[in-house]
């Protein structure tokens, strides 16, 4: 039900409650002029939307395609113009809005779009104005919706020009219930091309007719919320007495909008409010500056941030200080997987030596000097390579005390807040011996299981979250990273032991302000967020597995096989070297980059390289190669690496690219292999196969027998023939049907449960072919190329028909390798029989599997009735021909001239 807009008897009602006011409405009102009453009301209005809202400063912006992209890797890309889509969508994408929140949006954005329709709007526009609308309600006014409770009504601040979509936006939350002000300092102009007869919102003239009109005047030239901050400021100031602003106002001020060229020291500002007495001299770095201090000690809440902003009145820029007790890779021997086997207790006496050796020969009063000992340290370390991973071991001294390694704490060491942990973390590049590499692992893992080591094991990819774990996680709005982190940090809570909670925070801490100081000033809040959410997700699903029964002395491992694909994973893998979990990151093919990137990681690198993807961590699963083995498979890399030659199912992805040909060239493509049509090649995996989807119509001359005799040639083994039109109907028994809303569903494609099924046919396929056989199906339905996809229920018969190939096809496609010939598929329609919604999904299934689709209708009659955009090729034969009976195709010779046997002994 939407919101009534009212009007209000005095400024004052902006602020009453849902309850105390006349009717169940919102207040939208603009300002085109100001008084210093109506100055007062902004800015009384302007806090309460920062609390209980939102501020719009010039535009909302559009979505970026970040958002987009996240934004369709969870929702997918459908629309539907309908109330149920609209709210089932909302309930995935903002799963903590309650039903008759939901609901109100629900309404307002169908009442939106139908405004939208209604004028003219074609489809593909309707769906763009909803994804936009989406992106924004997450991105920007999640933390509104999440307010409108009812009771309190959310608030709207937008100051600025506002246009067309915008304004959209801002209807759709008035009318869910938001109370909105605009400031316009231009007055009316812009706002009169959305809203032309005025009838959305009311402009404030006063409460006391032409009295108050007398007193108000224009906008300043140059307002804006900045401004209106400095000279609400300075009025405090003024009337208070007093010679410096509010410290609390001007740390807002800062964090929220930057300086006009002056620096603000909010650590200053919070020390004399506290009573801290401040440091003279005291320099702020970043953390970019302080790479090899890899162990930090707790600061104080004052210390978390620095803020300075740049010479102009540019943004601030930002960087952090964290804390974090790790002690990565110091005491290490550079033997790769037996540093990874050694107990804390070798572990603590290769560190005190270190630690005992540097009170001997030097004392290190500053972080410059300390470099040099780390290069005599790192020389005595089996010459370890990366002096950066060899922390400031005085630094230690200094922060936690001389009595670190005392008799007291030598058990356990760490479980005291200001001890620390020793870890591993350290990324094997190609292997040291192909024939026993992967034995070696698996005596590896079977050691770490003996040590009663929680080990988690990870293979090529670390799974996406999924829309559930994304869900679990609480988030609001942010103005900086700062209250970002210290937003999202409360997700973090290990119950079972709150030291391990603590830890967790301080490396999820390191890791976000680490990568917000990697991106710079110009990094999106948004992008960060989508960044920050993933690692929790990360955090949640595999925090348990860790850290289980979790002891100091027994410290968890992580074993990646593979390398880091993207930024989230390299982002996780910098956030467990930073807790006590030893971190193993294993690259057997070099070929294959690493994303991941840090200062305190320990590569070690071979030459030679394996082409493994599945760590071996069952005796049942484990394959040792031969020496005769590898070399063929080196062999394989020499010879296998151009566009003509490949090993035989080389390749397990490929994409359909349909040729343009004349009609005589389908002779000589029908029998040539892929790899020698014109656009064959292979791209980063993939294979990109020419094949043919054409229509020919007409019979060339009416010459019928010759006709025949051409379609008798394309018959070849690998040939499927349809000659009896419709082949599939909707009332044809497919145990698929009953099972389709199941395998599709919230526009994804259940895998797991489709392949579970009773129903599935196709589990005797190799595995790779069946899920190519899914990426198809999905993709199908996707680019909606049959009509009444996601209209009218025709996903599920795509679902139902793709799952439902007939044995002869599944045959084929077991045999189908991307490089050599493909299958096909021959359609022929003689008659006056139009082609099902059925045969058009099998026509175009078959296609993106990459069969060759040739029609055969000597009638010219249509066969694109279900198509909704031009997918075949048509080629005109020569003059339609009806009635044409299907003969005996065995009958059929393959050639006009008859031999002297075909005429000795043909029949009469």
């Amino acid at each position: 039900m939407s919101f009534k807009h009212m009007k209000i008897q005095s400024l004052d009602d902006f602020f009453v409650p849902l309850s105390g006011r006349s009717e169940k409405g919102i207040y939208f009102y603009r300002f085109n002029k100001t008084s210093d009453k109506i100055d007062e009301f902004i800015y009384k209005y302007y806090n309460a939307a920062r609390k209980s809202g939102v501020v719009i400063d010039g535009k909302i912006g559009n979505p970026t395609e970040s958002n987009l992209s996240y934004y369709q890797e969870i929702m997918g890309m459908d629309f539907q113009m309908s109330m149920g889509f609209i709210s089932d969508s909302l309930k995935k994408w903002l799963p903590r809005m309650r039903a008759i929140q939901r609901e109100n949006i629900a309404g307002a954005i169908y009442d939106v779009l139908d405004g939208l329709r209604r004028s003219g709007k074609n489809e593909n526009m309707l769906k763009n104005a909803y994804i936009k609308f989406m992106c924004w309600l997450y991105y920007k006014f999640e933390g509104v919706v999440e307010q409108m409770n009812g009771e309190n009504i959310p608030k709207i601040f937008f100051v600025g020009d506002i246009v067309g979509y915008e304004f959209m936006l801002i209807n759709i939350l008035a009318d869910a219930g938001c109370d909105v002000v605009f400031v316009q300092l231009h007055g009316d102009v812009s706002y009169l091309k959305v809203d032309e007869n005025l009838e959305r919102s009311f402009e404030y003239v006063g409460e006391n007719g032409a009295a108050e009109q007398n007193m108000v005047r224009e906008f300043a030239a140059d307002f804006s919320i900045k401004s209106m901050l400095e000279n609400h400021d300075f009025k405090a100031q003024r009337e208070n007495g007093q010679g410096t602003v509010s410290s609390q106002a001007e740390i807002q001020r800062v964090k929220s909008h930057g300086t006009g060229g002056s620096q603000v020291d909010v650590q200053n500002i919070q020390r004399q409010e506290s009573g801290i007495p401040q440091a003279e001299g005291k320099s702020t770095k970043s953390l970019q500056n302080k790479k090899s201090l890899n162990i930090k000690v707790q600061s104080t809440e004052a210390d978390n941030i620095n803020i300075m902003a740049d010479r102009g009145g540019s943004q601030p820029k930002m960087s952090y200080k964290v804390s974090t007790r790790n002690c990565t890779n110091v005491w290490i021997e550079g033997n790769g997987l037996d540093d990874f086997l050694q107990p804390a207790g070798v572990r603590k006496d290769r560190f005190r030596k270190l630690y005992e050796n540097e009170r001997r020969t030097e004392k290190v009063n500053n972080v410059d000097n300390a470099q040099n000992l780390h290069i005599r340290n790192a020389e005595k370390v089996n010459n370890v390579e990366n002096v950066q991973n060899l922390h400031n071991i005085r630094n230690i001294e200094n922060n936690l005390g001389n009595g670190m390694f005392s008799a007291d704490n030598a058990q356990g060491y760490g479980a005291d807040k200001d001890k620390i942990f020793l870890n591993c973390y350290v990324r094997i590049n190609g292997v040291w011996d192909k024939l026993t590499y992967e034995n070696e692992l698996y005596q590896f893992y079977l050691s770490l299981k003996a040590m009663k080591r929680n080990v988690v094991v990870i293979s090529e990819l670390i799974p996406k979250p999924d829309v559930d774990e994304i869900a679990k996680i609480r988030r609001g709005n942010y103005r900086d990273v700062f209250q970002l982190v210290k937003g999202l940090e409360l997700n973090i809570n290990f119950t079972e032991n709150p030291i391990v909670s603590e830890f967790l925070i301080n490396s999820f801490e390191e890791t976000v302000y680490g990568e917000a100081d990697r991106l710079g000033t110009g990094a999106n809040i948004n992008k960060m967020l989508n960044k920050a959410v993933y690692l929790l997700c990360f955090i949640n699903r595999y925090q348990t597995q860790f850290f289980k029964n979790f002891s100091y002395d027994n410290i968890p491992c992580f074993i990646y096989m593979g390398g880091c694909n993207d930024e989230n994973e390299a982002m996780f893998m910098h956030f467990l070297a930073r807790t006590p979990i030893d971190v193993l990151i294993l690259c057997p093919n070099r070929a294959e980059r690493c994303r991941l990137e840090d200062n305190i990681l320990y590569d070690i690198n071979y030459e030679e390289q394996l082409a493994i993807d599945k760590f071996p961590i069952q005796n049942s699963g484990l394959h040792i190669g031969t020496a005769a083995y590898h070399a063929e498979r080196e062999l394989d890399t020499l010879m296998y690496n151009d566009d003509t030659i490949f090993r035989d199912k080389q390749y397990d992805k490929a994409r359909t690219v349909s040729l343009q040909t004349m009609d005589r060239e389908i002779k000589i493509l029908w029998e040539t292999e892929i790899k020698y049509r014109p656009g064959f090649s292979t791209v980063d995996g993939f294979v990109n196969i020419p094949v043919i989807f054409s229509k020919f119509s007409g019979v060339k001359d009416g010459n019928v027998r010759e006709y025949m005799i051409m379609l008798k040639k394309l018959m070849t083994p690998e040939t499927v023939v349809v000659d009896k039109v419709p082949n599939i109907l909707s009332t044809d028994a497919n145990p698929i049907k009953e099972y389709a809303t199941e395998f599709f569903k919230n526009g994804r494609l259940h895998r797991d449960k489709i392949k579970k099924s009773r129903a599935y046919r196709y589990g005797f396929l190799r595995d790779e072919m069946q899920d190519y056989i899914l990426d198809k199906l999905e993709f199908l339905i996707a680019q909606k190329y049959i009509k009444g996809t996601f209209e009218n229920g025709t996903e599920y018969t795509i679902v139902s028909v793709a799952l439902n190939l007939p044995k002869e096809v599944t045959r084929l496609l077991q045999a189908f390798d991307f490089t050599k010939k493909n299958p096909k598929l021959l359609y022929i329609n003689t008659s006056d029989e139009l082609i099902s919604l059925e045969d058009t999904i099998y026509l175009t299934f078959l296609h993106l599997l990459g069969f060759d689709v040739a029609l055969f209708v000597p009638t010219g009659y249509n066969m694109e009735k279900y198509f909704n955009l031009k997918l075949m090729e048509e080629h005109q034969l020569g003059d339609y021909i009806y009635d044409i009976q299907i003969p005996d195709w065995e009958s059929i010779p393959l050639s006009l001239h008859t031999s002297w046997r075909d005429r000795l002994f043909r029949h009469g």
